[in-house]
């Protein structure tokens, strides 16, 4: 069971996570473009 889901097209590479102030960060690369999504 997915997480999350966005449209954002092919991704490039895998999926990196890191943490700002207790929060997870999610980075994507699609393209030539970087997308970054806050877990709550």
């Amino acid at each position: 069971m997915p997480l999350w889901n966005t449209r954002i097209g092919n991704t490039s590479n895998a999926p990196q996570t890191y943490l700002v102030d207790g929060r997870q960060h999610v980075l994507v690369a699609s393209g030539q473009q970087l997308f970054a999504f806050v877990m709550y």
